[in-house]
């Protein structure tokens, strides 16, 4: 791969262009969707999914007092859900950014040891901002 980089100068007609021929990495995206049920061994938690009751008491809170939470449910199973869903966020959201190297497998693209940057997390609309859609 080679890596080609254009420096605009002022004053001057014609741009610098530098070319790296040395690069030995490769760049791709990665997404997916974040969702608490797919952490069935609690790597995310630690096993620690019911800490910091008092959070989750006012989350229950708020959406007891929020009109527009889905009436089909007892909403203590909603407002656990949703508690749930912020706290896996959360952690997969810090655990992206720890700065450490991640194993990436992939029966398309291989196997690699990836670091990651630019990560951005997006709430799913669709889903009613529940789950989140991470990309890097």
């Amino acid at each position: 791969m080679i890596q080609n980089t254009k420096i605009t100068t002022i004053g001057a007609q014609f741009p610098y262009i530098f070319k790296n021929g040395q690069n030995n990495y490769k760049e791709f995206d990665i997404s997916g969707l974040i969702s608490y049920k797919m952490d069935e061994n609690s790597y995310f938690f630690g096993g620690r999914a019911n800490v910091l009751e008092e959070e989750r008491e006012s989350t229950i809170n708020i959406l007891e007092e929020n009109d527009s939470v889905n009436t089909n449910f007892p909403l203590n199973l909603v407002a656990e859900e949703y508690y749930n869903e912020r706290k896996m966020k959360n952690e997969v959201l810090e655990w992206l950014n720890n700065g450490k190297p991640k194993a990436f497998k992939s029966p398309t693209e291989g196997n690699y040891i990836v670091c990651l940057m630019d990560i951005s997390l997006a709430p799913e609309e669709k889903l009613s901002r529940k789950l989140a859609t991470f990309k890097c």
